[in-house]
């Protein structure tokens, strides 16, 4: 099995649209197997980005799609965070699955560039 993270450029909130256990499971997973894990970013085809535009090409047992941003690779999170204390909700949430990962599957996903 692989994971691919499929995030969208959606301004500076960060959404999930599917269900973070599971998906937080496949993604260490593939880890484990060594099985490759992608990133890939893409910009909102219109203002009503929606997630369904990609998830009807994607086989939900072998993907995880999250929708947004990757606050937490943001080197500019800790300004932001003032300006918006709104956003810490969303970077838990990225830490959760960033600490759930060893730190050389970090480093892996951190070289993929987000392409």
């Amino acid at each position: 099995m692989s994971a691919t993270i499929f995030v969208a450029q959606t301004g500076d909130f960060v959404y999930h649209s599917l269900a973070f256990e599971t998906y937080k499971e496949w993604i260490r997973e593939a880890f484990e197997a060594n099985d490759p894990v992608t990133l890939k970013v893409f910009e909102p085809v219109e203002q009503g980005f929606h997630n369904r535009l990609y998830l009807d090409e994607l086989d939900e047992t072998d993907y995880c799609y999250f929708w947004g941003r990757l606050l937490a690779q943001d080197r500019r999170m800790e300004q932001r965070l003032r300006e918006n204390p709104g956003l810490k909700k969303h970077v838990a949430f990225w830490n959760e699955i960033l600490d759930c990962l060893h730190e050389d599957d970090r480093m892996r996903i951190a070289r993929n560039d987000y392409t």
